[in-house]
């Protein structure tokens, strides 16, 4: 696809862009769609120079990439039958996001 600039002759190509689809796997059914510039974060992924990119990947830049690893670990986690849990400095617990104090 070829956006005309209306100025002129002049003629740009948009941007290579990723789909992100997120789609309910009961029914089949996309429950949120984006289209956008990916092109972008995989540059500013490719110009980190500082230290921490020896231990970075394109995941750190681009959410949505990020998002995609997220729900595979959602996904095994609910298949697991684990239950969350997390136990904070005060005594207190959180399971299944519920905070439940000590007694």
């Amino acid at each position: 696809m070829v956006q005309t600039v209306p100025c002129g002759s002049t003629s740009i190509t948009p941007p290579p862009t990723s789909s992100f689809r997120l789609i309910d796997a009961t029914t089949g059914r996309v429950v949120f769609e984006l289209d956008y510039n990916a092109q972008h974060y995989q540059r500013l992924y490719q110009s980190d120079f500082t230290a921490a990119a020896a231990e970075q990947d394109l995941s750190d830049w681009d959410f949505f990439v990020a998002l995609q690893g997220a729900i595979e670990i959602f996904e095994e986690r609910a298949a697991s039958g684990r239950v969350a849990f997390s136990a904070e400095v005060d005594g207190s617990a959180q399971i299944q996001g519920q905070r439940h104090a000590p007694r």
